[in-house]
This record gives C-alpha cells, sequence and structure tokens, in this order.
C-alpha cells in the first residue's frame, strides 16, 4: 500500500495505517509488505467495498505471531470508522506468492467476525462466487460489480433477481451482518453456490 492516501477516502486510509501499524509490531522482521487486492485494485470500487488485502511474511507464521494477529484483528474491526468492518485479507508466505503451484497452500486469513447466516454474509457469498467464475472464465482478475453484471448477462435469468438482492445488501455491513438472511435467499444462495461450483468443472 502506498503510506499516505492508498486510496481516496481519507477515513479508510487511516484505518489501513492502523491495521498496517499494528500488524508490523506484530510480525516485526516476519512483516515484508501490505497490498490492497480486488475492487480497490482494480478500480471497480465504491464507499460500500470490501477492503481487501494481502501482506507479504517472508516466512510460514509462528504460533507466537499468529496469537498476535488473533489479539490485533478485533481491536481494529473494533475502531469507529465503519470502513473498520469492511477489511478482509490473508496472509501469505513469499514461497507462496512466488510459485503458483502453491495456490491450494491454506493461509492464515482475517474475515468479519460474524457466522455467515446474515444478510451481508449471504450477498457477500453470491457477489463473490459471481466474481469467481467471470474471473475463471475472462482469465483476468474483476470486482465484484464486474462479477455481478457479467453473471447477469450471461447464467440464467433466474438468478438475475438474487444477484440483485445481494448487492442491495452491500451498504451497512456492520447493520446488515447482525441481520438475519432472507430464509428464501440463503436458501438460493447454497443452489447458487452449488450451480456455479458444477459450471466451473468444465473449465
Amino acid at each position: 500500500m502506498r503510506a499516505n492516501h492508498p486510496t481516496p477516502f481519507p477515513e479508510l486510509n487511516l484505518v489501513l495505517r492502523e491495521l498496517v501499524g499494528q500488524v508490523k509490531a506484530a510480525l516485526g522482521n516476519t512483516f515484508v509488505v501490505a497490498y490492497l487486492q480486488g475492487s480497490f485494485a482494480v478500480g471497480d470500487f465504491d464507499e460500500h467495498s470490501d477492503v481487501d488485502f494481502i501482506v507479504a511474511v517472508s516466512d510460514e507464521l509462528s504460533e507466537r505471531e499468529v496469537a498476535g494477529l488473533q489479539a490485533l484483528h478485533p481491536r481494529v474491526y473494533g475502531l469507529e470508522a465503519p470502513w473498520a468492518q469492511h477489511l478482509e485479507g490473508s496472509y501469505f508466505p513469499l514461497s507462496t506468492l512466488r510459485e503458483y503451484r502453491r495456490s491450494a497452500t491454506p493461509l492464515w486469513y482475517l474475515d468479519q467476525p460474524d457466522a455467515y447466516r446474515n444478510r451481508f454474509y449471504q450477498g457477500l457469498i453470491v457477489l463473490s462466487y459471481c466474481r469467481m467464475v467471470h474471473d475463471l472464465i475472462a482469465g483476468a482478475p474483476g470486482s465484484k460489480r464486474t462479477g455481478a453484471e457479467w453473471a447477469k448477462a450471461t447464467l440464467d435469468a433466474a438468478w438475475s433477481p438474487l444477484i440483485d438482492r445481494s448487492w442491495g445488501a452491500r451498504p451497512d455491513p456492520a447493520v446488515s451482518v447482525r441481520t438475519p438472511p432472507d430464509p428464501a435467499d440463503f436458501d438460493s444462495t447454497l443452489h447458487f453456490v452449488r450451480f456455479i461450483i458444477a459450471a466451473s468443472q468444465r473449465y
């Protein structure tokens, strides 16, 4: 991330500065660099976007380092700025970043600390699978917006209302993450995931 202005949102920049500062303090020399990815990396973001990041580390994290990260993540999540609840990121050893054959290697991952059965995550799952299958077929990374638009134009039109409602769940994640999902939409989301997984096998 650029040290001073990684995004056009000053409040988010302060959150990122706090996150990176605490991560560097917890990891010491193991910390290498932090990058934005996802919609902020490709330039297709808005005020409701997730803030996806990667932290490159020199080696596999030790138990002590993991414990330090587990302690700092709730502190950052609890910051007053709403952007603090948008953070999602992974910790990549340099060896994993350098070798594509290690793409299936498990990673330490920071996610929003709530169960998946809520309105925010129900929508996020749908949009993430739209994005994943779009990127798989296009052969290039895109945003959730790009994935949703592609899915509505390409997949069976019966999925379009679910995708639209999922996009509508993006504002106010601190509220929607505590709101139960519509039972029918949650069931449809599980069917959508199975559909996308099956469709992706062709590629």
